[in-house]
């Protein structure tokens, strides 16, 4: 009797397993159709990150070319700023100290008072009355 019920549910095991493989829609005919879209979609995913791999290798060798140049071009700047220092100090003469500061005498040299047009340019409007 156990065989019997054994038999009955491998075969309700297979109906229910062949009705879901039913409803989700895989046929025969669609098969190769869905291996070769798989297969395009990974090619077009290796392709893509190659794409990337050769976009991130260029970026890094423009950047390196970017830093070498930066470099010599700093290197020389401070070569032509360390030559001038050094030619400065060889011919300047230094003062031991600083002259004193002109005091200029306040009355000679009065601003324009530009409000009462002095310049000419603005005049006094006259009263109306």
């Amino acid at each position: 009797m156990n065989e019997v019920w054994i038999v009955l549910a491998f075969i309700l095991g297979a109906g229910v397993g062949y009705l879901i493989r039913w409803k989700s829609g895989g046929s025969a005919e669609e098969a190769p159709q869905l291996k070769q879209s798989l297969e395009q979609a990974k090619f077009d995913l290796e392709q893509q990150r190659q794409e990337m791999a050769d976009y991130f290798e260029q970026s890094h060798a423009t950047l390196l070319q970017l830093s070498q140049n930066l470099d010599k071009a700093n290197k020389l700047w401070n070569d032509s700023a360390s030559h001038l220092f050094n030619e400065q100090l060889s011919t300047a003469q230094l003062p031991l100290h600083e002259p004193e500061p002109v005091v200029i005498d306040s009355e000679e040299f009065q601003p324009n008072d530009y409000v009462q047009g002095s310049h000419g340019i603005i005049t006094p409007r006259k009263k109306v009355s």
